[in-house]
């Protein structure tokens, strides 16, 4: 690969919307980052959180399309609302995460059909077991590392060597 896998990374909540009190033990969106960039070698991750930054839909994808190089894909946390939709469906190849216990609903019709998104959920409240948690993060990063390869295969030429004139014979 010449260079690294940029991946435009968009937080649309805080990680945390469910009912009741704030959990004890919660995973910020810095800490998710901070724990990406130190599993996943040769990524740059583009990090907007539109909640901190004050951010909306809009505004996010007008930088996404004016970007000084497009980006090799995009990783969505917490799409909760339909107005998020859109983020998704850039053409680029797009990961949505849902939070646990976050309100998922997955449009089917739009990500799977229309959209070819990935989604996986990773447990930010550690309701689950250690073991469980890991798993969900590992699927994570195995999707991300997805992403990776479709850029290294962009990249790729291919030399072969026949001794017939074309291929197909």
């Amino acid at each position: 690969m010449k260079e690294n896998t940029r991946i435009y990374t968009v937080f649309v909540s805080s990680g945390y919307g469910g009912a009741g009190g704030f959990p004890e033990s919660f995973i910020s969106n810095e800490e998710i980052i901070n724990k990406l960039k130190k599993e996943c070698k040769g990524i740059d991750f583009i990090v907007r959180d539109m909640l901190k930054e004050k951010l909306n839909v809009g505004s996010v994808l007008n930088e996404l399309e004016n970007l000084p190089e497009e980006p090799d894909g995009v990783l969505i946390f917490g799409t909760y609302k339909r107005e998020h939709y859109s983020l998704a469906l850039t053409g680029l190849p797009t990961i949505v995460v849902y939070n646990l216990f976050e309100f998922m609903h997955l449009p089917y019709e739009l990500y799977y059909r229309k959209g070819k998104v990935l989604t996986t959920c990773i447990d930010r409240i550690n309701t689950t077991s250690p073991s469980v948690s890991e798993a969900m993060f590992k699927d994570l990063i195995e999707k991300i590392k997805l992403i990776q390869a479709l850029k290294k295969l962009k990249e790729s030429k291919i030399i072969s060597i026949t001794p017939h004139k074309y291929m197909c014979i």
